[in-house]
């Protein structure tokens, strides 16, 4: 399976997984509960995916997944990426999409 990356993560209460808030140019992201509650952030809120449940982010989807600080316990997380691609991850600043949207705005949009 050379076109999939497969990944098993454990956090800690405050902890992310794996990356801080980014996004892939190329790369589906599918991340399974295993255990616990999973927050993920995104420019339309945040998530919380319970055990047994599954969330997706599609290339170009900003997203971060984490256990926040005040959480009980760890969660695991399988992390299915497809395809399995190197240096696909991309920082994503919300503020900086904000910065554009005011900007865009301002000149009236196009």
């Amino acid at each position: 399976m050379s076109n999939v990356a497969i990944n098993r993560f454990r956090a800690e209460p405050g902890e992310q997984i794996p990356l801080a808030y980014h996004y892939h140019d190329q790369q589906e992201e599918a991340f399974y509960v295993l255990s616990g509650t999973m927050h993920v952030e995104t420019p339309d809120g945040t998530y919380q995916v319970e055990t047994g449940s599954l969330f997706t982010a599609t290339p170009g989807s900003p997203h971060r997944a984490y256990n926040p600080a005040d959480a009980e316990a760890a969660i695991e997380v399988l992390a299915v990426g497809a395809p399995g691609v190197d240096g696909d991850a991309n920082e994503y600043d919300p503020s900086e999409d904000d910065s554009a949207a005011d900007a865009e705005s301002e000149t009236g949009g196009s």
